[in-house]
């Protein structure tokens, strides 16, 4: 495994073009995914099937798309760097064979997804969920709610709401909610 001397965690490597580099590709994505899409908030997507052959998609297959407004066929290849279209390919067939009808061919691929979870990690106060050193930063209700969803559905081991770093009234509701 990489250690700092070896190179890990240099800027210059993990952030080629700089610490914003990453919001700047997340922006370019989403507005190439835009005009895919035809600037009207329809996504662009493609069936699994044709991307991995590489053929842009003009039809849909016996799956419908669950996204509204919609979805407009094409190919997507358009709208991801190339190491993203080479992993992808590789891994639908790879899941597929793990996952019954992962892979399936008129399974829909559908816009770019580039919302991810920030590594920054806030301190709050234990009882008001208050940023100990930005006043009036609170942590998401979002936050909360998918906790308590994975507690319900088992996925969080023994990461019961007793174990969360939050109030009793807050450890109260979500408990009520689970019932």
């Amino acid at each position: 495994m990489p250690t700092p001397a070896s190179g890990w965690r240099q800027p210059e490597q993990d952030f080629p073009g700089g610490p914003l580099a990453g919001v700047q590709l997340q922006e370019r994505l989403e507005s190439l995914a835009f005009e895919l899409g035809g600037g009207d908030y329809c996504a662009p997507g493609q069936l699994a099937g044709d991307f991995i052959r590489g053929t842009p998609s003009t039809e849909l297959g016996a799956i419908e798309p669950s996204y509204k407004p919609g979805v407009r066929l094409g190919d997507l290849t358009q709208s991801l760097p190339d190491y993203a279209i080479e992993a992808i390919r590789e891994a639908l067939p790879a899941f597929g064979r793990q996952i019954r009808g992962f892979d399936r061919a008129d399974a829909i691929l559908t816009g770019v997804e580039t919302r991810t979870s920030s590594p920054v990690r806030i301190t709050r106060d234990p009882d008001t969920l208050q940023s100990l050193n930005v006043r009036g930063l609170y942590r998401p209700a979002r936050e909360l709610a998918t906790r308590a969803a994975f507690c319900r559905r088992g996925w969080m081991g023994s990461k019961s709401p007793r174990h969360w770093p939050i109030s009793t009234g807050q450890r109260k509701s979500i408990a009520a909610a689970n019932q």
